[in-house]
């Protein structure tokens, strides 16, 4: 009998062994997982930031060449209008000149 209770003892000291141990590893795996979701995790955050930061970078490079392009497109309309008001300007002095000699011719 008391071999039996000693038999069934050095079982349950295995038993908690193998439990114990199991514990062990499944806490162990447990840390792994987290600390490959940790880097999963930060690697996806990563690519999310590169990716926002190229998108960032395009608009900037195409609203840049949009300005650019609004930009060129309102001096070449300038020009014009400038163009357009020199002429007007050179008419009017025409004008007033030719107004001014009939007018003192008259006198």
């Amino acid at each position: 009998m008391t071999n039996n209770l000693e038999l069934i003892k050095k079982k349950e000291k295995e038993a908690l062994k193998t439990i114990s141990d199991a514990y062990v590893q499944a806490q162990k795996i447990k840390h792994e997982a987290f600390d490959k979701s940790q880097k999963i995790k930060k690697k996806a955050k990563d690519e999310a930031n590169k990716n926002s930061i190229q998108v960032k970078e395009d608009a900037l490079k195409d609203g840049t060449s949009k300005s650019k392009k609004i930009i060129i497109e309102a001096e070449k309309e300038n020009a014009k209008l400038i163009t357009k008001m020199e002429t007007n300007l050179d008419k009017a002095i025409d004008y007033i000149t030719k107004r001014i000699m009939s007018g003192s011719s008259k006198d």
